[in-house]
């Protein structure tokens, strides 16, 4: 093991312990076998995850791993439920137990009792509710307080509380780097200084494990801004266009999600439509139905912009239908503006940020923590590059689909162009001077046509 996990390890019976690293440190790791070593004295111990396949699929698969290499007659078959969540021990350890949590479903828990000890994985990501809700399963006759806290901070802001108990308690928290990992290559770790930039918000956030607070240097759509998107009230004039644009994020099979969504100018159609495991003639349908909320809106659908990754078929299917305006949109392909984006992602993204400056509303929460983790990095020759696609999904635990239909709405000209425009020259003159400082802001002013 490397050092800071043995001196998390040596620190087992001290009642609170913050184990803070960045990426790939071996944070899961130690979780496990601190459970395990627990077990091994016959406590009941919660374990709470992000989400059941972070809970099932990575710490309970470690936990029995080493069950079954300290316990060489440890049956898998015999004592775990992977339906319930429940890990077993034989008879000779009495009671002990893990059960498992998530923080999608935060009153689930409410049904445990009586736990010798919590341990939170990711806990700068789950919840006050889910965390309160398992503090108070550490209780019962006999049992003192015993909570363990791991998390690697990431590129999202970490939950406030989890921020606050780090300040609070700073003798309780042990800190490690990517790197501290001894089994780490020097190749690897080269990859990830280039990968995130050394310097960067992003590389002190995922290399270092520090927590940075507010949104970061490098965030695309300010907290801020979102909240204040979804607290503003709806008026008609927001909307009131001759156009509309709808954009589309196919998947095919797996976890990822189809998505479709519709941008009526400073308004963005609530709820966004998610599609799971549909072909393309139903996607195809999908679409249709936005087609007749413009249609009752008296508003033309001037473009449908569908990634071209998985929409092939889709595209297809709109064009047979007799859909001129469709564009298969790849988001690696060149921009329109080649002088300040790498690519089309970039560019769409970006100007997704200017409408919101300009007034722009949205509704979906989920639609607003996917938008909430974006980055950029400023690249050769000056250029905004947004952030790998793959770091974005570990951040999140899934595909931001929903965001990448919402930028998918900005692609292209037209009538509609002046409310996406974005002062990049200002921006690019900001950020390379200090890339430690925000851009800085755009003058907020709301559209009436």
């Amino acid at each position: 093991m490397s050092k800071f996990q043995l001196d998390f390890l040596e620190r087992i019976d001290d009642p609170l312990l913050i184990l803070q690293t960045g990426i790939g440190a071996g944070k899961t790791r130690v979780a496990a076998w601190t459970i395990v070593l627990k077990m091994l004295d016959g406590w009941r111990i919660l374990a709470i995850a992000q989400n059941s396949r972070a809970l099932k699929m990575v710490l309970f698969r470690d936990i029995l791993k080493i069950l079954m290499t300290v316990l060489p007659d440890y049956d898998p078959g015999k004592y775990y439920n992977k339906s319930e969540g429940h890990i077993g021990m034989p008879p000779d350890f009495g009671d002990a137990c893990c059960d498992g949590g998530t923080d999608e479903n935060p009153s689930g828990i409410l049904g445990f009792t009586e736990y010798d000890g919590v341990v939170y994985d990711e806990a700068s990501r789950i919840c006050l509710e889910t965390r309160n809700n398992a503090a108070d399963r550490n209780r019962g006759k006999g049992i003192r307080p015993w909570k363990r806290y791991l998390s690697s901070p990431n590129m999202e802001q970490p939950e406030m509380w989890f921020a606050e108990m780090c300040k609070k308690h700073p003798d309780c928290v042990i800190h490690a780097t990517s790197f501290d990992n001894e089994f780490t290559t020097e190749e690897t770790k080269q990859e990830l200084k280039e990968r995130y930039v050394e310097g960067s918000t992003l590389y002190n956030q995922q290399v270092l494990g520090l927590i940075i607070e507010g949104d970061g240097s490098d965030a695309i759509f300010l907290r801020a801004v979102l909240e204040q998107s979804m607290g503003l009230p709806f008026a008609d004039r927001f909307a009131r266009t001759m156009y509309c644009a709808i954009g589309v994020d196919c998947a095919r099979f797996g976890n990822d999600n189809t998505c479709v969504c519709i941008r009526f100018g400073y308004w963005c159609g609530d709820p966004l439509k998610v599609l799971h495991g549909r072909n393309s003639y139903e996607i195809s349908d999908a679409i249709d139905e936005f087609y007749a909320l413009a249609r009752a809106r008296r508003v033309f659908v001037r473009r449908e912009n569908i990634d071209m990754a998985y929409g092939s078929g889709v595209v297809d299917v709109r064009r047979e239908k007799g859909h001129t305006n469709v564009n298969e949109v790849g988001f690696g392909d060149g921009p329109a503006d080649d002088k300040y984006y790498l690519n089309v992602r970039a560019e769409i993204y970006f100007r997704a940020q200017r409408w919101f400056a300009g007034g722009g509303i949205i509704r979906d929460e989920k639609l607003a923590e996917e938008l909430r983790v974006q980055r950029y990095q400023i690249v050769k020759e000056h250029k905004f590059k947004l952030v790998d696609k793959e770091i974005i999904k570990d951040v999140l635990g899934r595909s931001p689909d929903r965001s990448d239909a919402f930028a998918l709405t900005f692609y292209g000209g037209g009538p509609n162009a002046d409310l996406v425009n974005v002062d990049v020259g200002q921006i690019v003159e900001d950020a390379v001077g200090n890339r430690h400082e925000r851009p800085r802001p755009i003058k907020k002013k709301f559209a009436t046509r």
